[in-house]
C-alpha cells in the first residue's frame, strides 16, 4: 500500500511537471506568432488641426501636370503647356503629338528663325513681322541678351518664339569638353530667366548640330530636356545679295508641306524680310512660332 502510494505520487509530480512544460512552450510559441500592436496613439484635436493645416500647405505647395495629374517633383524639367496654361512634365508634352504635327492634306506650314539676335536689327524684324501679322522664332546669344534685354522681354510679352544659340559661337569652345556645349545653353537659360522670369528648351547649335556635334554630346541635350532645333532652308543670308535669298526660299521650299527657314540678324535680312513674308502666304503657308510642345527638326 505504501509502495503504491510513493508510485502515485511520483507519478502525479511528473505530470505535473509535464503539464507545465507543455504550458511554457504553448506560451512562447504564441509569443512568436503574436502580431505586433503598435500603442495607440492618442491625439489631441489640436494636434490633428495643425496636422491637417500641414498637409495642405504641403498640397499647395505640390505643383501638378496638366496632363497626366501626377506631381512634379523636379519644376526645373517642367515646361509651360500654352494651350493649357499649366504646367505639365517634360515627357508628357513630347507623348502628346502637337497639333502643328497634325497637317492637313493641303495645310503648309513655314517657320522663320533668327541667329545671332538680338541686335539693333531685331525692333526691325519684329515691327515687320507684327505689320504682317505673322510671329517668328529667334535663338538668341547670351551676351546680346544682356545687352538687349527690353527687346528679349518684347519678344516674350508679344509671343514670337524664343530660343537660344549659345555663348561664344566658336566651335574650339563650344566643344572643349564633353560638357562645355550644354553649360553654355544652360547660362543662356539663366541669363534669359533673370530678365524675363521665364524659361525655354529651344535651341540652335552654331553651325548646326552635324557633322561637328558628337553623338554622346547630343544625346546630353536630349536628356536634359533641351530642343535641338536646325533648318531644313538655308537662305545663306549672310553671303548672298537679297534677291538670292529670295531665290533660295522659292527653290528649296518647292513641295514642301513643312519649312524651316534659316536667317540672321542683318540688314539684308531686314531689306527682304517682307518679300519673304508675301511669297510664303502666296504660297498657302501658315507661318507660325516654335513652341516648346513642338516635336523638334533637327538632323539627327
Amino acid at each position: 500500500m505504501e509502495k503504491n502510494r510513493h508510485k502515485k505520487k511520483y507519478s502525479n509530480n511528473w505530470k505535473n511537471q509535464n503539464n507545465q512544460q507543455n504550458r511554457n512552450q504553448s506560451s512562447s510559441k504564441n509569443e512568436k506568432n503574436k502580431v505586433f500592436q503598435p500603442k495607440l496613439n492618442y491625439e489631441t484635436e489640436e494636434t490633428l488641426k495643425e496636422k491637417q493645416k500641414a498637409i495642405q500647405e504641403i498640397k499647395a505647395r505640390e505643383v501638378i501636370c496638366a496632363k497626366c495629374g501626377q506631381p512634379i517633383t523636379d519644376i526645373s524639367s517642367a515646361l509651360n503647356d500654352k494651350s493649357l496654361g499649366k504646367p505639365v512634365h517634360f515627357e508628357c508634352a513630347l507623348s502628346q503629338v502637337s497639333e502643328n504635327e497634325k497637317l492637313g492634306e493641303n495645310e503648309k506650314i513655314a517657320y522663320i528663325t533668327f541667329d545671332d539676335g538680338p541686335s539693333k536689327y531685331t525692333k526691325q524684324i519684329v515691327d515687320i513681322l507684327d505689320e504682317n501679322n505673322v510671329k517668328g522664332t529667334f535663338f538668341m546669344l547670351n551676351d546680346n541678351m544682356i545687352v538687349f534685354k527690353n527687346v528679349v522681354q518684347r519678344l516674350v510679352d508679344e509671343g514670337h518664339g524664343t530660343g537660344f544659340h549659345g555663348v561664344t559661337h566658336e566651335l574650339s569652345k563650344l566643344y572643349e569638353t564633353e560638357d562645355s556645349a550644354i553649360e553654355e545653353f544652360k547660362t543662356c537659360n539663366r541669363t534669359f530667366y533673370n530678365i524675363t522670369g521665364k524659361t525655354s528648351r529651344l535651341v540652335r547649335i552654331p553651325f548646326g548640330s552635324k557633322p561637328n556635334m558628337l553623338e554622346s554630346i547630343y544625346n546630353k541635350f536630349v536628356e536634359e530636356g533641351f530642343l535641338v532645333w536646325d533648318w531644313t532652308i538655308d537662305t545663306e543670308d549672310w553671303k548672298s545679295s537679297t534677291d538670292q535669298i529670295l531665290s533660295n526660299i522659292l527653290y528649296y521650299a518647292r513641295d514642301k508641306k513643312e519649312i524651316v527657314i534659316l536667317l540672321h540678324e542683318n540688314e539684308r535680312t531686314v531689306s527682304c524680310l517682307n518679300d519673304i513674308i508675301t511669297i510664303l502666304k502666296k504660297r498657302g503657308y501658315d507661318i507660325r512660332p516654335i513652341t516648346d510642345d513642338i516635336k523638334p527638326k533637327n538632323f539627327w
